[in-house]
């Protein structure tokens, strides 16, 4: 696991525009923040947190797996559309919450909860901000 989701950390800002244009990447990206910059902090972190986390993160690329090969009734499914949406929304407030605390524990000029989240929520145009400075928190 520490492998992968390096390696999605590592990757340069345009190589990960163009993988977000897919959109599924950008569920493992946010738990690769999560987990590596959690790593560095705090080594001997919950694993049932990282469970949870790990299943916020496959629910929707599961579901949007599902509605991409199956002919299925969009009615019958809003329940779960919802519980997808809500997985990615939290996704994204679990991963600005680990980036602004290392940010804060290793004093770096961080930029405040509100103001990551937003770069995180539009990800295709602060990606080239972001992951430059994800790339140096993690090789240090």
């Amino acid at each position: 696991m520490n492998n992968i989701t390096k390696w999605f950390l590592e990757q340069s800002p345009r190589k990960m525009f163009f993988l977000f244009l897919f959109g599924l990447p950008f569920y493992i990206w946010l738990f690769s923040i999560y987990y590596q910059l959690e790593y560095k902090t705090n080594k001997n972190s919950n694993k049932l947190k990282l469970r949870i986390i790990g299943l916020i993160t496959i629910y929707p690329i599961v579901y949007f797996l599902y509605e991409l090969f199956t002919l299925s009734f969009f009615t019958l499914l809003m329940p779960f559309h919802l519980l997808a949406m809500f997985c990615g929304f939290m996704l994204m407030i679990i991963s600005t919450n680990s980036l602004v605390n290392f940010e804060k524990n290793n004093d770096y000029s961080t930029h405040r909860k509100f103001e990551t989240f937003f770069m995180i929520w539009f990800y295709l145009i602060c990606i080239w901000s972001l992951q430059r400075r994800i790339k140096k928190y993690v090789n240090n």
